[in-house]
């Protein structure tokens, strides 16, 4: 290939006809794509698997994992005071102590009304009949417990108060003296021989 006896063709210095072309718009580039790629999936994300697939890992977790019960509603806290939530025997004590103190109540309005109501205080409150009349009442109220010993007095006359004598204590009024008798025999010698 060192010589070759054919010569080259010649070129052709005129331009060559260029078809027509149809005025199309020019190609739109292609749209960019985000350069961050596709979140890859969570582990145990069953959604990029095949439908069969995703179907029996669905059934498989049904099996293996029952329905959980819904747990039951929290219950409302309790109302500040609220004595059934204590142990049988406090609530006994705390019983034991609002009796107690109801009586206490009742034998202070018996003590404190009784003298203005015309009974005896003391009668009143060995009184059993008197004193179950007067827990049914209102200590607070002064007039109601009034009403309540003016009852008992009027059921049981033996509760009223005594009632002592007009005037106590001798009358010196008219009496005329004692005799006055004379302490030693000198004393007496000499009233004898004055009068």
């Amino acid at each position: 290939m060192p010589n070759d006896p054919t010569p080259a063709p010649a070129v052709d210095p005129t331009p060559a006809p260029v078809p027509a072309v149809d005025p199309a718009p020019a190609p739109t580039p292609a749209p960019a794509v985000d350069p961050t790629p596709a979140p890859a999936p969570a582990e145990g994300d069953v959604s990029t698997l095949p439908e069969w697939a995703q179907t029996l890992i669905n059934e498989a977790k049904a099996k293996a994992d029952p329905p959980q019960p819904t747990p039951p509603a929290p219950e409302p806290p309790a109302a500040e005071g609220d004595l059934s939530k204590l142990p049988k025997w406090a609530r006994d004590q705390l019983g034991q102590a609002q009796e107690q103190a109801r009586t206490a109540a009742v034998h202070a309005a018996v003590l404190r009304t009784a003298p203005t109501a015309g009974a005896n205080a003391a009668a009143l409150l060995d009184s059993q009949s008197a004193m179950t009349a007067l827990a049914a009442i209102d200590t607070n109220d002064a007039t109601a417990v009034a009403a309540a010993i003016t009852a008992a007095v009027q059921a049981q006359p033996h509760l009223a108060a005594p009632v002592g004598p007009a005037r106590g204590g001798a009358d010196f009024g008219n009496a005329t003296p004692p005799e006055r008798k004379p302490g030693s025999l000198h004393d007496a010698i000499a009233a004898r021989l004055n009068t």
